[in-house]
């Protein structure tokens, strides 16, 4: 069972990268973050097993955990000063590469988050 603040950390965490997860997974994770669905309900809702929820909502917070660790956009105190049609435009390029079927080349993902965590780096510090 999550606790509040887990509870509450993963939905901001899937407000921020929710679009860089599978349907399925953002789904899923919408459902029980945002909608506060049980992962029975939710296995109703979609004709699937409970188990499959599980192992969809899993993998999606592993996936959210990981963009948190590279990127820290929920972490880091974010100034009033950002240059958001910049940072829109990577994570618009995030979701282009991430939307790829198979990845076999993760050089342009992770240049593209480079250079987001760079641009929101810099311009923290510029403040």
């Amino acid at each position: 069972m999550d606790s509040v603040d887990e509870h509450v950390r993963f939905a901001e965490l899937l407000d921020i990268y929710g679009n860089l997860l599978s349907d399925r997974q953002r789904e899923y994770m919408r459902l029980h973050y945002a909608e506060d669905l049980s992962y029975g309900e939710i296995a109703e809702q979609s004709n699937i097993s409970r188990q499959a929820v599980h192992d969809a909502i899993v993998h999606g917070r592993e996936s959210l955990c990981r963009f948190e660790r590279e990127l820290s956009l929920l972490s880091e105190p974010k100034p009033e000063g950002l240059n958001v049609e910049r940072i829109a435009e990577i994570i618009r390029c995030l979701e282009r590469i991430a939307s790829e079927d198979i990845l076999y080349d993760t050089r342009r993902l992770k240049e593209a988050i480079r250079d987001l965590k760079r641009l929101v780096l810099s311009e923290q510090t510029d403040v």
